[in-house]
């Protein structure tokens, strides 16, 4: 939300307020609606996947990218320190319960994004799974609509911001990079892997292009010569820019393998205990600390290998520890060669052995009524 509005959003809401114009339920549910449309507005991947306005807003936002920067990223903080305190000058007593439920639901997400602040660089733009790599392939192949002829116009136009939100990804890269921040080098390896075989293929062959012509083949709608047009603006986007772009994040991330070690814990960052504390708090809404996690975990391991033991144990396997006699009840499991008769003959009656006594366990309980011990 830029000041602007802001500003108009606080003052509609301070004038309804003073003058009795509308009830508190209605103030608020206004602010509700209108700063959720904001922010949406301003994250042009969240209004395409979410479908979230209508006519010509809805279009001109399924052509756009959202930016990942660091400006980016500290505008959205902005925006919800705003949000923050126009929700402050609600009268909670006032509200229904909804109502509250959905103020205090607010508060927590956007605090969450404010907390977020000290934290920004603690977070790789590239890498395996949620890096700008994976997130725009996967925000235009699989989120972006693709069921008209329209559709498939946006869809071309927005990929040609790809390659300039590679570029931002690869600045960001280069920024954290300065300060020390760079990703272990298995991530680094794994990530250059991936991108590698994203840009082998031929232009035609990449999963942008290939997917918008598996879509157009189901738009019959769409005249022949239009589908043509369309793939092969896609393909020479993904020629010119797309592969450039992705062989210079690959290239920056080569140059970091030198600096980079299979470190992973934020611990060898400064400040990486309370960037790790913020990040568990956000991804799992826990209380606990990282310790006491480690305990529970710790605890469950115990637990867990106790019950193995047991169960071994009934199976008269008591020689050597869990894992080892684990290990020997795989290789004495195992069929020395499934493709030969002989393995294919055992395979057979084992799964008919367990067949029938899973057969004799359901009479069992049908007749007494009580589960047999496994």
């Amino acid at each position: 939300m830029t000041r602007r509005l802001l500003a108009a959003a606080t003052v509609a809401l301070a004038v309804g307020a003073v003058r009795g114009v509308g009830t508190q339920d209605g103030v608020i549910g206004e602010f509700f609606r209108d700063f959720t449309a904001e922010w949406v507005r301003a994250d042009p991947d969240l209004a395409t996947a979410e479908h979230y306005f209508t006519g010509s807003e809805q279009d001109r936002l399924d052509r756009e990218l959202t930016p990942k920067t660091e400006v980016y990223q500290r505008s959205r903080i902005g925006r919800a320190r705003q949000g923050l305190a126009l929700l402050r000058t609600f009268d909670r007593a006032r509200l229904t319960e909804e109502q509250s439920l959905s103020a205090d639901l607010m508060a927590w997400q956007l605090d969450t994004v404010v907390r977020e602040e000290p934290f920004l660089d603690y977070t790789f733009p590239l890498n395996q799974m949620r890096g700008a790599n994976v997130d725009l392939v996967e925000s235009l192949t699989v989120r972006h609509p693709l069921t008209t002829e329209r559709d498939a116009e946006n869809y071309v136009a927005a990929l040609g911001q790809v390659a300039m939100r590679m570029e931002e990804a690869i600045a960001e890269t280069r920024r954290i990079g300065a300060k020390g921040v760079i990703a272990p080098k298995f991530i680094l390896e794994a990530t250059i892997a991936q991108m590698q075989r994203f840009a082998d293929p031929v232009p035609a062959q990449n999963p942008f292009v290939s997917t918008l012509g598996e879509k157009l083949t189901a738009m019959p709608s769409v005249a022949g010569s239009k589908r043509e047009q369309l793939r092969a603006q896609a393909s020479k986007i993904v020629e010119l820019q797309i592969y450039p772009a992705w062989k210079k994040a690959i290239a920056l991330m080569q140059s970091q393998l030198g600096r980079s070690t299979n470190d992973a814990g934020l611990w060898r960052l400064k400040g990486g205990a309370e960037a790790y504390a913020y990040f568990l708090g956000r991804y799992t809404t826990t209380s606990l600390t990282a310790d006491q996690i480690h305990e529970i975990g710790l605890r469950e391991v115990a637990r867990i290998e106790q019950e193995m033991d047991t169960l071994l144990t009934r199976l008269g396997r008591t020689e050597g520890s869990v894992k080892e006699r684990i290990e020997k009840l795989r290789v004495d499991l195992r069929y020395a060669n499934p493709e030969s008769e002989e393995s294919r003959a055992q395979i057979m009656r084992d799964i008919d052995g367990f067949i029938r006594d899973a057969e004799k366990r359901a009479a069992l309980e049908r007749i007494s009524g009580v589960r047999p011990a496994s």
